[in-house]
């Protein structure tokens, strides 16, 4: 499972906004009033990809791109690229959902890029980069926040109390 901590909302405005499509579970943090947001749900992001958890074959068997895109004003277009390809024009489809044909065969092996941008009627515009595998090929959280996620504080304090004790009883 994944367990993620979002900026607070007292100090920052970030809200998550997430999302399952087809049995995958999507997610991005947005800033409140930041327009518009979307969500690129198809193919899912590398990095919190649920191998046990989600079937992988829901996304190499996908026809489409799907992407979610909000704005306070009207969407005037979603385009999407894989791996610094042409633009796709997006179609929409109903509510938020926006799509676009694609061949996931020619993305079966390694780490992939696909890019979207959503502009809405007051022309503001919103790019988002994420990277996919439909191999299983996963990434890796950085090492300072995988540092910070995997220590043990309890263990850490006993430690440094230990030390410190020792350090003060022996002159």
């Amino acid at each position: 499972y994944l367990e993620l901590e979002l900026a607070d909302w007292k100090d920052n405005r970030m809200y998550r906004l997430g999302v399952i499509d087809h049995g995958q579970f999507s997610f991005i943090d947005n800033h409140h009033a930041d327009w518009p947001v979307a969500l690129i749900t198809n193919p899912k992001h590398a990095l919190f990809a649920m191998p046990h958890r989600e079937n992988l074959e829901s996304i190499i068997d996908s026809t489409h791109i799907r992407i979610l895109a909000f704005s306070t004003a009207p969407i005037k277009s979603v385009s999407a690229r894989i791996n610094n390809e042409k633009w796709i024009q997006c179609q929409h489809i109903e509510g938020p959902l926006f799509v676009a044909r694609w061949n996931s065969s020619k993305y079966l092996h390694g780490i992939h890029q696909i890019k979207t941008r959503v502009i809405d009627e007051l022309n503001r515009e919103k790019e988002i980069t994420q990277p996919f595998s439909l191999d299983g090929s996963r990434l890796a959280f950085k090492i300072l926040a995988r540092f910070i996620l995997m220590f043990d504080a309890t263990k850490i304090f006993a430690i440094a109390f230990g030390i410190i004790v020792i350090i003060t009883v022996i002159p």
